[in-house]
């Protein structure tokens, strides 16, 4: 990872799409909008981080999620203190999960609704599926793993089915169900700091789980 104060600090964000992804996994105009958006929120949040540039603050985070590297060193690669960037993510990742309920959301409407459930019996023949749940784990001291119970609401795989109705709702459970996976892979990969065979995740769970 390329030492960061070789750069201008300020101009981090006009560097070409290719460095940038490399660095931080996103490109330049994903990376504008997200500094522009957190931008209110981060600057009201404390004024003990007005002196590391909004870009920064972001990028520097963004470049830890994405790399695994220690603080200290993605700090010193920075320019700042480990202990200014120790609060500077948990700044900017606060942030950014207040900014979940406006990307992630549930079909509320009938329209919505009907909408998904055509999305889901296309790719797996599942119907009325308005949506996908799992979970993954990521490298702390003490994880742990507890499985989702079936219920009327939310429908769950036959750990050993018997008849070929149960065999056949499996078959067509998996099919559905990969549309979450899918899309916890793509996650896990933009962030090799959430990957299992990165041990270097030695922050508390919870701030694991924020990151």
């Amino acid at each position: 990872m390329e030492d960061f104060r070789e750069r201008d600090q300020q101009d981090l964000l006009g560097d070409d799409d290719e460095w940038l992804i490399s660095q931080f996994r996103l490109p330049q105009a994903v990376l504008l909008d997200l500094s522009a958006v957190l931008g209110s929120a981060l600057q009201r949040s404390n004024h003990r981080n007005q002196a590391v540039p909004l870009p920064l603050q972001v990028l520097t985070t963004l470049g830890f999620l994405a790399t695994g590297t220690f603080q200290r060193e993605l700090a010193d690669r920075s320019g700042i203190s480990q202990p200014t960037f120790n609060r500077v993510m948990t700044d900017v990742l606060g942030g950014i999960i207040g900014l979940l309920h406006l990307f992630i959301k549930f079909p509320y409407t009938v329209g919505e609704q009907a909408n998904k459930k055509a999305q889901f019996a296309a790719v797996s023949s599942f119907p009325n599926v308005i949506g996908a749940i799992d979970c993954t784990h990521v490298s702390i001291r003490t994880p742990g793993e507890s499985g989702y119970p079936h219920q009327w609401w939310l429908l769950t795989p036959f750990l050993n089915p018997q008849s070929t109705e149960e065999r056949n709702y499996n078959v067509c459970h998996s099919q559905a169900s990969a549309v979450v996976e899918s899309t916890i892979r793509l996650l896990k990969g933009s962030g090799i700091a959430l990957m299992p065979q990165v041990e270097n995740c030695h922050t508390s769970p919870k701030r694991c789980a924020k990151s």
